[in-house]
């Protein structure tokens, strides 16, 4: 081996990321390489963080050559980790729950969930920055900070730092994903002479029950713990959930905006936007949904002369005493709703981007003081809490004709899980079916490419 120059001795040459540092040392066999050599190199390269001391030490005990031998080691940064809220409430679910003895429950569907003052709905743990990493040339590797989370909250919840609290006693509410407080009125009796009438703009919970001759309005949910008689209620955008039944004597009116929902029904007259839900049984009513009638539970029958009509299904249990009964889909035009479920995201993409041009110029008006700004934020605000109903009553609507299609089959569709005679009259757009002999677990629906009912 020739001479070595000093510089050829200690080599150190660095990974392309800077991450890492190696040594490669030259020197002959019968010599040893200084630390002080090693370090001075290292310096010379700019290699200044993660050195490895303890290996710096054997190397000058080694008693040959090296060949890229790590010498330094950078540390990466590590990424912040993102916000997580979580919610202390659920939503009721609008669909069959089982219960633990194998039935299915379609009654106990939509509860009000009540509310006191400063609950703490939701709590978030705040996203963090993350841990710095260096290079070996000591550079600062500045970490990916974790992302942050809004609460999907709306009226009637303060946000306080990290948690939300009710802005008053109430009742949850939710619209798609996101929860508010609306306005509770509880009435721990029934409504009867002592009570009288309700007209109330939020949601009622009546612990008793609605008496004879009595009426009930709310803006939103109405909920029933026992029965309702011959009365009239009435829920102008939301649900009616009743936990015993209808028993209106021919009577008794029903409508609301979305759902439906009872132990049974009997001699009502009743009108759903969406979905109306008996567990046990229909009696002598007339029924009319927007959407879906559903009778299936373990007992769920239709019984007697009954006038049944929805828009895109009907699903029943079992079918006794036949006579008089009327089943009618009116049906639904699978094109015009992708059309609508079209023209839905269009405007709500447009509302979307209206609201986000009114919010950057909220949060720049908020950092002023003077007057002028604060009267043009209040004329701002004033704009913006009506386009954020709007954007919620949109969205509801395109979720409710998505599912509408997801549940349907064909142009609209009957089913019928018990023995089905031949003696019922059956429609479906305006189609009748004839059933030529009794028919077991049927189901009936409207081909929109053939244009005729097709029976399962």
């Amino acid at each position: 081996m020739g001479d070595i120059s000093e510089s050829e001795k200690v080599v150190i040459s660095i990974a392309p990321d800077k991450m890492s540092a190696y040594v490669t040392i030259n020197i002959p066999s019968n010599e040893r390489i200084e630390a002080e050599e090693i370090y001075l190199q290292l310096e010379n390269a700019g290699v200044t963080y993660g050195i490895a001391t303890e290996t710096i030490s054997q190397l000058c005990h080694s008693p040959h050559n090296i060949k890229k031998q790590i010498i330094a080691q950078g540390i990466r940064s590590t990424p912040g980790q993102d916000a997580i809220i979580t919610y202390f409430y659920e939503r009721p679910e609008l669909k069959p729950q089982l219960t633990e003895d194998g039935k299915v429950d379609y009654y106990e569907l939509g509860n009000i969930i009540e509310i006191e003052m400063d609950d703490i709905i939701a709590e978030r743990i705040p996203a963090t920055e993350g841990k710095a990493g260096y290079n070996v040339k000591g550079e600062i590797l500045n970490p990916m900070p974790g992302k942050n989370a809004s609460f999907k909250t709306g009226k009637g919840i303060v946000v306080d730092n990290n948690k939300a609290y009710a802005e008053y006693a109430g009742a949850l509410d939710w619209t798609e994903d996101k929860v508010s407080v609306s306005k509770l009125m509880l009435v721990d009796k029934d409504i009867d002479f002592s009570q009288g009438n309700i007209d109330f703009p939020g949601k009622v919970k009546i612990k008793g029950s609605i008496k004879s001759g009595f009426t009930v309005v709310a803006e939103e949910d109405i909920e029933v713990i026992a029965s309702i008689e011959d009365a009239e209620v009435i829920s102008t955008k939301g649900s009616i959930y009743v936990h015993g039944g209808v028993l209106g004597n021919g009577k008794a009116s029903l409508q609301a905006k979305n759902h439906v929902e009872a132990k049974f029904i009997q001699g009502a007259n009743i009108k759903a936007g969406k979905n109306i839900i008996a567990n046990e049984y229909i009696l002598h009513s007339n029924i009319s949904a927007g959407n879906a009638v559903l009778i299936q539970g373990l007992k769920g029958r239709l019984l007697g002369k009954n006038e049944i009509e929805a828009g895109a299904k009907i699903s029943v249990n079992s079918v006794k005493s036949p006579e008089g009964l009327n089943l009618t889909v009116q049906g639904i035009d699978r094109n015009n709703i992708y059309i609508r479920i079209k023209e839905l995201n269009e405007k709500i993409n447009e509302l979307d981007a209206k609201m986000l041009s009114h919010s950057i110029k909220i949060r720049f008006l908020v950092e002023k003081k003077d007057p002028t700004s604060q009267k043009e934020l209040e004329r701002i605000l004033r704009q913006y809490t009506p386009m954020m109903q709007e954007l919620e009553e949109l969205k509801e609507e395109r979720l409710s004709l998505a599912n509408m299609l997801r549940s349907t089959r064909g142009d609209g569709m009957i089913e019928i899980h018990s023995q089905v005679n031949d003696d019922i009259s059956f429609f479906i757009k305006k189609e009748q079916v004839k059933l030529t002999q009794p028919l077991k677990n049927v189901t009936m629906y409207f081909d929109h490419k053939e244009k005729r009912i097709v029976i399962l």
